[in-house]
């Protein structure tokens, strides 16, 4: 048998569908078939989120098989079916799935990278096919843009860092936007799985968290670090939507995947997934609405850095930034417009070193200990209480300590990205390519 690598992109649209819908459909028709092994979860790879030429997660998919040689033209057709059967082929949906034989190899990883951090162009994508066609199998309906968030997801094999995600879905032709959650049973699995489980409900906004909000047939999503708390999670949520059916994914979700390379603020470009380290130019400064301003610099120049007032709690630690503070600053650069330059939106912050606040003070009278006054520029201090006069005496000067500490500082949990890594994962990261897949892991 040989190793199969499958991927697909950019089945749904604005207007309804979900690619992972689709990947649960799949999963029950491989996972049927006695001449396929699936030897992975199905892969759920979240791709650079600044990217504008994307749907709702710019998410893709990736399956992992192994197969007899002389059936994966069988394979091939079976999946090339079931996507263009369920997707929702609306305005600039073009479906896409790539066949990748044997193991990746370091270009492919190197692929997944940048399709996380940058913005990949066709040329690098062509070279690619064309430098392993001896690998690739390629099936896409009109354009070729998704090609690259499938080939993406075959190289994101997910060895550093890696969460999973149950998926639980209701009839697609059901395009209402809300879902019928039980608001205490959500409450009841987060307090009682907790810290296996993130991100479920929001209890500043007390808002839940584990529900989409598009006319797609996701009606929750539970993620964590082990699937065997998302299957207990499973049994205590309430729901008065039928579930048709659901699946567990291995994903790059909560690992900020996508937040890993440090660059220089005159090497940035727009879209890029970046962390910069600089100091701080000048005091944030409150913008109307509730967004937040600062600058940093580094040797190669200056940029602008946007807290914005949904991050919650990250903009809170902003406003005590002072100039000079010493810090990295995590997120995505976004390109000119007519409101700002080349700028950086910020989903996260670390604090290295914090200025002290400098204050100084008139020197105490010797003789009466009343605070002293000027007696004018280069002229010394003359107490006004007891006459006492000095030219020698200087200001006293004090270092205030900072409410602001050194560490890291993220957004409230309801302005997390589908890659943002929450506090609680912070000592908890799956690391390893051995999988062992639990049961059940998809239904039907």
């Amino acid at each position: 048998m040989i190793k199969i690598h499958i991927g697909i992109d950019d089945t749904d649209s604005y207007k309804g569908g979900c690619t992972t819908y689709i990947a649960s459909i799949l999963s029950e028709e491989l996972d049927k078939k006695r001449w396929i092994k699936i030897i992975d979860y199905p892969n759920l790879i979240r791709l650079n989120p600044n990217i504008p030429f994307k749907t709702r997660g710019n998410g893709s998919i990736a399956f992992r098989i192994l197969i007899e040689k002389y059936k994966i033209d069988k394979l091939m057709d079976k999946v090339w079916n079931t996507v263009l059967e369920n997707s929702f082929l609306y305005g600039k949906t073009s479906p896409s799935v790539v066949f990748w034989e044997g193991e990746i190899n370091k270009e492919i990883r190197k692929f997944y990278n940048r399709a996380l951090t940058t913005l990949v162009s066709y040329s690098y994508l062509d070279k690619i096919i064309e430098r392993n066609s001896d690998k690739i199998t390629i099936f896409f309906k009109e354009k070729k843009r998704s090609l690259i968030g499938a080939l993406a997801a075959i190289g994101g094999i997910l060895t550093s860092d890696y969460t999973f995600e149950l998926i639980a879905y209701r009839n697609p032709s059901i395009d209402t936007r809300y879902r019928k959650i039980d608001f205490l049973s959500v409450i009841r699995f987060d307090r009682k799985i907790r810290p296996y489980t993130f991100n479920n409900f929001d209890y500043n906004k007390k808002r839940i968290l584990i529900t989409p909000h598009g006319p797609d047939p996701v009606i929750f999503g539970i993620r964590g670090n082990n699937p065997k708390y998302l299957l207990k999670a499973l049994r205590i949520i309430v729901t008065k939507e039928r579930i048709e059916r659901w699946t567990i994914f291995r994903t790059n979700q909560g690992t900020d995947a996508h937040l890993s390379i440090f660059k220089k603020i005159k090497e940035t470009r727009p879209y890029d997934s970046v962390i910069i380290k600089g100091r701080v130019l000048e005091n944030p400064k409150i913008m109307r609405g509730g967004h937040i301003l600062f600058k940093i610099s580094d040797e190669t120049g200056s940029m602008l850095v946007i807290a914005y007032k949904e991050t919650g709690r990250l903009c809170k630690i902003i406003k005590l930034l002072k100039k000079g503070d010493l810090v990295e600053v995590y997120g995505g650069i976004r390109p000119p417009s007519k409101n700002y330059p080349l700028s950086l939106n910020l989903e996260k912050i670390k604090v290295i070193e914090t200025s002290p606040i400098k204050v100084s003070y008139n020197p105490l009278c010797p003789v009466c200990s009343r605070r002293m006054k000027s007696a004018g520029r280069n002229k010394g201090y003359k107490c006004k209480h007891c006459g006492y006069y000095s030219k020698n005496l200087r200001k006293v000067v004090i270092y205030k300590p900072r409410l602001l500490k050194p560490g890291i500082y993220i957004a409230s949990p309801r302005a997390h990205r589908h890659l943002t890594k929450p506090l609680s994962r912070y000592e908890n990261v799956n690391r390893g390519d051995k999988i062992k897949i639990v049961f059940p892991w998809h239904y039907p």
